[in-house]
């Protein structure tokens, strides 16, 4: 019988006739219903019948086929330092590559024969104690680089600082970007002023540990010009950061039909390799297996059946292939058209339109006066 018919007959039936405009009942609730009854009906078919014989699936349950998307699993936020440099060096001497390239170690750093020869001045500001300029000069700017663009690269108002990477001659070796103003550029270098107060105040323990020598020495470089090798400026920010779980979830298209050990989930898989399915495991195993073992379990790709909607996956969202798709044991509206023959045989149709007309029959409401009245029966 197709969904249509079925609904129509129960409507028959609950209006005692063919219903008319103003009925008041509507043919989606009533196929709303079929569809909930026929799942509540496969399921305990299987439970008292299929399952005793050895059958995992419902003979007349629908096996549909759906994209499914994952995300992260958890997300949070973590305070995380980056850094940055000049894309290019200052001009002195470093060991190259027959092509040119810069030697350099896994950090980063260069192979230096002689750095970059500049100066750094120090003058306190005649009105405020606490503040003093900072001038670098004698400088000559690297290849394809100006002064402005290297005031641009320090100019920031994240929380941070820029050091002299590779500096000699002078224990003013990191700046926070908390204390700088009126940074600018000139003709050989760039000033800027630096309130040694601003520099510390409400800054991170490990920002305060790199800037705070410089901090200190400040006062007593009043005046004086220190002669420097230098080889770039590297610049440190502090985010918060989202991080991310090595685990993902997903949210099912549908809810699949109830059945014993997730059942309901038939297969979880990539479309461009169909025959290498993802491995379903028991709730709570991933953590059963996430001690000294953990390993075994991660060579693997498995899911595991979270709730009524939920997937979770031992892998991360980057790790996943883009086309996931999904197999659910349904019997879901959205699949069945009403003029698509239900997944049942004929004599459970009878007991459909018995079970939905039973539940669409209006309760008669207690009268307390009458039912306490032991005079009437």
């Amino acid at each position: 019988m197709y969904l249509k018919k079925i609904s129509e007959e129960i409507v028959r039936r609950y209006e005692s006739g063919n219903p008319t405009a103003g009925s008041e009942l509507d043919r989606r609730e009533v196929q709303l219903l079929v569809i909930q009854e026929i799942n509540r009906r496969l399921k305990l078919e299987h439970a008292q019948v299929h399952l005793q014989l050895g059958e995992s699936v419902p003979p007349h349950a629908a096996i549909a086929t759906y994209d499914i998307t994952f995300s992260d699993l958890l997300t949070t936020t973590e305070r995380r330092k980056t850094c940055t440099q000049l894309e290019k060096p200052f001009p002195g001497s470093y060991w190259t590559t027959p092509s040119g390239q810069y030697w350099t170690d896994d950090a980063g750093n260069y192979w230096v024969i002689t750095g970059h020869q500049c100066n750094i001045l120090v003058t306190q500001d005649p009105t405020n104690s606490k503040v003093y300029e900072i001038a670098f000069s004698g400088m000559t700017a690297p290849e394809g680089i100006t002064f402005e663009d290297i005031v641009e690269f320090l100019t920031e108002t994240r929380d941070g600082y820029f050091e002299l990477v590779g500096v000699l001659g002078t224990p003013l070796t990191a700046f926070s970007f908390s204390g700088i103003d009126n940074l600018a550029a000139t003709s050989d270098g760039f000033t800027f002023d630096y309130n040694i107060d601003d520099a510390l105040t409400g800054q991170y323990d490990d920002l305060i540990s790199v800037v705070q020598q410089t901090v200190i020495e400040i006062p007593g470089k009043n005046t004086v010009t220190d002669s420097i090798e230098i080889i770039n400026l590297r610049k440190c920010i502090y985010e918060n950061l989202p991080t991310y779980s090595n685990k993902s979830k997903a949210t099912l298209p549908t809810q699949p039909i109830n059945l014993p050990r997730g059942m309901g989930v038939w297969k979880l898989f990539s479309a461009s390799d169909p025959f290498v399915s993802f491995i379903p495991v028991s709730s709570g195993e991933m953590f059963l297996y996430s001690g000294r073992i953990s390993g075994a379990m991660d060579e693997l790709n498995v899911y595991e059946y979270h709730d009524n909607k939920t997937l979770i996956v031992n892998k991360s969202v980057t790790d996943i292939p883009s086309d996931m798709k999904i197999q659910l044991l349904v019997v879901d509206p959205e699949q069945l058209g009403e003029y698509d023959l239900l997944p049942i045989p004929a004599d459970m149709e009878f007991e459909v339109i018995a079970s939905v007309l039973t539940i669409l029959q209006p309760q008669r409401q207690s009268d307390e006066t009458n039912d306490n009245n032991q005079n009437i029966r």
